[in-house]
């Protein structure tokens, strides 16, 4: 019969009080989790200067999930001070968005 070994990842505290929730991962897996983030910011940011102008509307709502996505992901690995950060850069692309209205 062969040993099967398992290593534990990601954990999670206080999930029950929203407030206080918390994921833990092991460094390797929060960076694989957050390279998808990021990739999708890069889209965001490679459409912005290619076009050198306005944003689109369809461009300005999907930044504005993007940075959510990734202000929720830091907030939630315990954080904070860059998912706020992230949230000021979603209301920067609200901002545009409500222009473009």
């Amino acid at each position: 019969m062969m040993e099967r070994k398992y290593q534990l990842v990601a954990w999670t505290q206080n999930i029950t009080d929203n407030e206080n929730a918390r994921l833990y991962m092991i460094p390797s897996l929060e960076c694989e989790v957050q390279a998808d983030l990021i990739t999708d910011l890069a889209f965001i940011h490679r459409e912005e200067y290619k076009f050198n102008g306005p944003i689109s509307l369809d461009l300005a709502r999907r930044a504005i999930k993007a940075y959510e996505n990734m202000s929720r992901f830091e907030i939630l690995t315990g954080h904070p001070g860059d998912g706020i950060r992230y949230l000021f850069f979603a209301a920067k692309y609200l901002q545009i968005l409500t222009k473009l209205i």
